[in-house]
C-alpha cells in the first residue's frame, strides 16, 4: 500500500510539471471584425486549472474591438487575443464572472488537423458557433 501511494505521488508531481512546462504562446495578431469568419473550426479548452463551466450555459456572443475578441456569456465577460504561428492557433485572455467579479484565465487551442491545404481553418466536421454582437 505504501508503495502504491509513493508511485501515485510521483505520477501526480510529474503530471503537474508537464502541465506547467508548455512553451510561450506564438506571436499575437490584432484581429479585425472581418476575421471572425476565419476563426471557425474546432477549438479545445486548454486553460490549465480552469473549466469552461465558468462561462455558463447558452450562447456566447463575440465581437472584435481593439484588436481582441470580446465575449459575453450568461455567466461571464472577457477578452481574448489570437496567438498564431505555422503549427497552432490559440485564443488566450481573461474572463470575469458576472456574479462575484472573480477573474479567470481562458485559453482555447485549435487543432492543427483542422487546417485546410490552403492554410485556412474550418471545414466539415469542425465547429465554432459565433453569434455576432451589436
Amino acid at each position: 500500500m505504501r508503495r502504491v501511494s509513493a508511485l501515485t505521488l510521483i505520477l501526480a508531481v510529474a503530471l503537474l510539471v508537464l502541465g506547467c512546462a508548455t512553451g510561450p504562446l506564438p506571436p499575437a495578431k490584432a484581429l479585425q471584425p472581418n476575421d471572425l469568419k476565419q476563426l471557425s473550426g474546432h477549438w479545445v479548452w486548454s486553460a490549465r486549472f480552469q473549466t469552461p463551466a465558468r462561462l455558463g450555459s447558452g450562447p456566447i456572443r463575440v465581437r472584435v474591438a481593439g484588436g481582441q475578441m470580446l465575449f459575453e456569456s450568461s455567466a461571464a465577460v472577457g477578452a481574448l487575443t489570437l496567438h498564431e504561428d505555422a503549427t497552432k492557433r490559440v485564443l488566450a485572455g481573461e474572463g470575469r464572472d458576472k456574479s462575484g467579479d472573480r477573474r479567470f484565465n481562458v485559453e482555447l487551442t485549435q487543432r492543427t488537423s483542422d487546417r485546410r491545404p490552403d492554410g485556412t481553418y474550418g471545414g466539415p466536421g469542425t465547429w465554432f458557433a459565433l453569434v455576432l454582437g451589436d
